[in-house]
């Protein structure tokens, strides 16, 4: 057998292997109601995704407690996990690398809260 000219495969998650933009903007947009904030629009998500959700909702949010905000956020999230799906070919190409003995690692600024669900 060939060896691989790698041995393994380091990846990030959100917008990489799975597409998650519904998941997180539904959250955003659920949580700034539920607190009477004004909504945002995708375009005005997208910039800040992949920073930390701190960091978002200090920017939709200034002002309002943060830990509260992201705690809407996550359990709007565990009832929606449906809204993360892979990216088309991502679990054959997945499924490739582990029988050519390539180890697989992804890393992720999500919470464990549910990072295991989507996996």
């Amino acid at each position: 057998m060939e060896k691989p000219r790698f041995q393994a495969l380091i990846t990030d998650l959100d917008w990489t292997i799975l597409d998650s933009e519904q998941f997180v903007f539904q959250a955003i947009q659920h949580t700034l109601e539920v607190f009477h904030l004004p909504p945002t629009t995708l375009e005005e998500m997208l910039p800040l995704m992949g920073k930390p959700l701190e960091h978002c909702y200090e920017f939709f949010a200034p002002g309002v407690d943060i830990q509260s905000l992201m705690n809407e956020h996550r359990t709007h999230q565990d009832r929606f996990i449906h809204l993360v799906t892979p990216y088309p070919d991502t679990k054959e190409t997945l499924s490739f690398l582990r029988k050519k003995n390539i180890k697989i690692a992804a890393v992720t600024s999500r919470s464990e809260r549910n990072l295991y669900k989507t996996l």
